[in-house]
């Protein structure tokens, strides 16, 4: 007989498809997975402070800005829309300060979900507010839309 705890762990076993990266992937190393392709294109630090047209945001640590391309590599129009987070070397994840990305001028409806056709892509710079000392390593990009099989992009920075 399968308990519930066994019957949540399978579900969450093969409800996330993680897309990851050989160990010698470098920044600007293209990621696919069966829908999308995602290069990170630069990862700069800007400082403690965005101010900018569309008001000031003060940064706990520091800001991380990633730029990244993502094309649709599929046969169709599809969409994506889910979370992104940043690692450090160290492992520790980082969500996208959101404020910071619209206070920066970068947010675009990427930020809420989009849908590309067949081949096309879309540019766009995600802020995160990390600590002084962190180390970036790897942008993430989850795709939530698909209820029971997200997937996860596992990008170099």
């Amino acid at each position: 007989m399968i308990t519930f705890a066994s019957r949540f762990a399978l579900f969450t076993a093969i409800a996330a498809t993680v897309v990851l990266v050989p160990a010698t992937a470098t920044a600007g190393t293209p990621v696919r997975d069966s829908k999308f392709e995602y290069t990170v294109t630069e990862a700069k630090n800007i400082g403690s402070r965005i101010d900018t047209d569309r008001g000031w945001r003060r940064a706990d640590g520091t800001f991380e800005v990633v730029t990244v391309t993502i094309t649709n590599i599929g046969a169709k129009r599809q969409g994506l829309f889910g979370s992104r987070r940043l690692l450090d070397i160290q492992g520790h994840a980082f969500e996208e300060d959101s404020e910071a990305t619209f206070r920066l001028g970068a947010g675009t409806a990427a930020d809420y979900g989009w849908s590309l056709d067949p081949g096309e892509s879309v540019t766009h710079q995600i802020v995160f507010d990390i600590p002084v000392d962190a180390d970036p390593a790897y942008l993430v990009i989850s795709d939530l839309q698909v209820l029971f099989s997200p997937t996860e992009a596992k990008v170099p920075v």
